[in-house]
């Protein structure tokens, strides 16, 4: 053991010149390392920055589409409005044909004919007498409400197409 003492000195003291040679070099190469890292973080954060200035371009160029598409939707909501089926007309779509066709149907009452009111009348003894308002609707027979009804019908829902079809009001309906 005494022999392997003075070679592990030996070693010791060899090593102690290298270690203090060893971290000499690396103080020296830390400021470059250092650099490089910074030039690599900052290479790194600009590549980021580009990337997302490319997103964030097309991004707004589907929300300029998306406001384009907005536009002319509200331009088209604006002009249906124009054209609103009247109250007397409720448009539902069957159950079976899955919302492709609509069918019309109207009410039982057009909107611009009132109900026939009933007057009540007093006689000379006390008892009331309920009477039609308007004789002419009497007269009329059954035939000739319903062909002005279903003209009026018809022109209501005439006037309720887009003018794209330029379709002539004052032409009289005819079934071919």
């Amino acid at each position: 053991m005494s022999q392997n003492l003075p070679k592990l000195l030996k070693k010791e003291q060899t090593s102690a010149p290298q270690t203090v040679h060893f971290s000499e070099e690396l103080e020296s190469t830390i400021p470059e390392t250092v650099d490089e890292l910074k030039t690599e973080k900052l290479e790194k954060s600009q590549e980021n920055i580009n990337q997302m200035k490319e997103e964030i371009d097309f991004l707004a160029n589907i929300n300029q589409q998306f406001g384009a598409e907005n536009d002319q939707l509200i331009k088209n909501l604006d002009r249906f409005r124009k054209y609103r089926i009247p109250e007397s007309i409720s448009v539902r779509s069957s159950p079976g044909d899955s919302g492709t066709e609509s069918e019309i149907i109207s009410s039982k009452r057009p909107k611009g004919r009132k109900l026939k009111s009933k007057k009540i009348a007093k006689t000379n003894k006390g008892k009331r007498v309920f009477g039609n308002d308007s004789e002419k609707e009497d007269t009329e027979s059954d035939d000739e409400k319903n062909e002005k009804d279903a003209r009026n019908e018809m022109k209501t829902i005439i006037k309720t197409i887009d003018s794209e079809f330029s379709l002539n009001y004052d032409q009289t309906f005819t079934s071919a």
